[in-house]
């Protein structure tokens, strides 16, 4: 992701719209909670929600990993998106997608272009790319 600018919008958009119901709702916001689990129909939604929470977390994760990051670098996000389900990831997305580069070993745009890179230099100092879509290997300098 070159510029995360859908991202940057829409956690600033629903951060601030956030902060304004919480400073303005009658009630906690575990009450609120416990009132939407209280309902079957209610409680659906927020399942859900949170299922799809832990699918980003996964992500956030595996995404961090391949960056060559730990579990501890995501932890914030973890629990952004715990509280705050969307503010997590899209955090996430944002800083991510302006302060740091693809994950290790991947280039290209879009996931017809991705290729593998073996990052260790032959002797001609050129590095080995596997193209996924041919399974071929390709040397580039």
């Amino acid at each position: 992701m070159q510029r995360p600018y859908i991202a940057l919008a829409g956690l600033l958009g629903f951060s601030l719209y956030t902060l304004v119901t919480m400073l303005t709702a009658e009630q906690s916001l575990l009450a609120f909670g416990r009132e939407l689990m209280s309902k079957p129909d209610t409680a659906q939604v927020v399942i859900d929600l949170y299922l799809m929470a832990v699918l980003a977390c996964v992500w956030m994760y595996r995404d961090a990993r391949g960056r060559g990051r730990s579990l501890v670098s995501v932890l914030p996000y973890f629990l952004l998106t715990a509280v705050f389900v969307s503010v997590g990831p899209l955090l996430y997305i944002v800083v991510n997608g302006v302060l740091r580069r693809p994950p290790n070993g991947v280039c290209g745009e879009g996931a017809g272009a991705l290729a593998t890179v073996d990052h260790t230099p032959l002797v001609d100092g050129s590095k080995i790319v596997r193209m996924p879509a041919s399974g071929r290997n390709e040397q580039i300098l």
